[in-house]
Parts: C-alpha cells; sequence; structure tokens
C-alpha cells in the first residue's frame, strides 16, 4: 500500500511495485499542475470578475439584439447601406465554393478580399460566415466593447501598478465601464461602423503593453517598441486592419520583452 505522492525506494519488479511507484510519482505532478492551475486562477480572478461584469453590462444594454427575431437585427448606418452586402456577397460566394477575390459590382469592378471595409483577414469577422448575418452584427460589436472595457481595465491597473495589489480594482473598473460605453463607441454603433468599432477596442492594450513594458529594462524590446498611433476616430474604416496588425505586433514584441526579462 503505497501513499498517493510517496517515493517507494524498495524497488521489487517481481511484484509490480515499479508500477506503483510511477503511478505514485504521476500523480505528484498532476497534484502540482493542479496547484499551479489553481494558482493561476487566484492571480488572474480579478480579470475574471471584471470580465464577468462587463459581459453582464453589454448584455444589458444590447438586450435582444443579440437574439434577433427572424427579419430583424440591429440599427446601424453603415450596416444597411454597405456592410451588410459585403457580408451577404462573400458567403454566398463561398458557399458555393468561390473565394471572391473580386468583386464585379462596384466601379466597374474592384478587388475585394484587398479592400479593408471587407477586412477579411481580421479572425473576428470570420463570426459573420458561421453566424446569421442579422445576429453576427451585435454580437460583434458587443464582444468588442467587452474588449475595449476589459483593455482600459488592464491599462488602468498597469498605470497605477505601484499602489494596487493583484485584487480587483474598482477605479479600473469604472474606467473600463466609461471606456466601453462612452458616447464614441455608441455613436459608432448607431452609425454601424463595426470595424472603427474593432479597432478601437485595442488601443487601450496596446497602450497598457507598452506601459507595462517601460517598466522592464529589456533593451533591444525597448528600443523596437513603440506606442502605435492610435485609430483615427473619423468616419473612414480603412484604418481598421492595419491598426489592428500594428496591435498585434506591438503586444508580440511586448510579449518578447516580459519573455526576456523574466
Amino acid at each position: 500500500n503505497v501513499a498517493v505522492g510517496e517515493y517507494v525506494t524498495d524497488v521489487d519488479i517481481s511484484c509490480g511495485t515499479r508500477s506503483v511507484a510511477i503511478y505514485t510519482v504521476s500523480n505528484r505532478g498532476d497534484t502540482r499542475r493542479m496547484r499551479k492551475k489553481i494558482s493561476g486562477m487566484k492571480r488572474h480572478r480579478d480579470f475574471i470578475i471584471a470580465t464577468a461584469g462587463y459581459i453582464g453590462l453589454v448584455v444589458l444594454v444590447f438586450g435582444p439584439s443579440l437574439w434577433p427575431a427572424p427579419g430583424m437585427m440591429i440599427y446601424g448606418d453603415d450596416i444597411h447601406r454597405a456592410y451588410y452586402f459585403f457580408r451577404e456577397f462573400f458567403n454566398n460566394w463561398t458557399t458555393q465554393g468561390v473565394f471572391p477575390w473580386w468583386n464585379p459590382y462596384i466601379n466597374g469592378g474592384e478587388p475585394f478580399v484587398a479592400n479593408p471595409i471587407a477586412n477579411i483577414w481580421y479572425p473576428p469577422t470570420w463570426l459573420f460566415v458561421f453566424f446569421p448575418l442579422n445576429a453576427a452584427y451585435s454580437w460583434h460589436m458587443a464582444l468588442h466593447i467587452v474588449w475595449a472595457s476589459l483593455g482600459m481595465y488592464f491599462f488602468i491597473k498597469q498605470w497605477m501598478r505601484k499602489n494596487v495589489s493583484r485584487s480587483f480594482y474598482l477605479p479600473a473598473f469604472t474606467s473600463g465601464i466609461v471606456y466601453g460605453l462612452s458616447g464614441f463607441f455608441m455613436a459608432r454603433t448607431y452609425a454601424g461602423h463595426v470595424d472603427v468599432i474593432a479597432a478601437a477596442s485595442w488601443l487601450p492594450w496596446v497602450v497598457g503593453m507598452f506601459w507595462k513594458l517601460m517598466e522592464y529594462s529589456v533593451g533591444p524590446a525597448r528600443r523596437v517598441s513603440h506606442v502605435p498611433s492610435s485609430p483615427r476616430h473619423r468616419q473612414s474604416s480603412n484604418i481598421t486592419f492595419p491598426s489592428n496588425v500594428h496591435a498585434v505586433r506591438s503586444m508580440f514584441v511586448s510579449w518578447l520583452g516580459f519573455a526576456r526579462s523574466a
């Protein structure tokens, strides 16, 4: 009889004790991994609480538009004028096994996939492929507003790092609400500026990662990383894909800096 986690010193192969020893060592490893998971959950508990709070508020704001009835969808001026038809055009052709590189219906023909408004290569855009279009627009904007709020929570906690522990920080949570449900995002929702909302949701994450990176002396990573140009808050959607690529690149450089300094 060997207790879990107990080392076996005398190994008797004929009695099969070796298999028991290996089993117990394996259980020690499982126990350590479980402790690490629990420790990680405690360390990020404040982000879990903040995320749950933001999701609840956004669901309350968007309400029935997240589960629209057939023939209904959230109002957005640009959605009804252009964006909906771009998504419908892409979905119709891909279901027929054709990837629509070209759009023959505008200006006598123009590239479709290369058009920043189509934004095909931005992963959250694939939501429009797997969800009904009348619901996908609501979920796309709602998820990015949650992401924007959580990003502001992250940024404020980095900014106030010297005075803030790992516990839930109410001022940072409030800042996330103010940013995510601000007039900018709500006006863009009404206007149907889906891609501008997506681009702006990354801004606090990039600034927060940059701020965190500046706390470390990481040599080349500190010189390479810089604050990316923020999305222009105007009625042009041609900045979304470049802005998001820039955001991801800056966050990756910041992560490299942390890895080197650890």
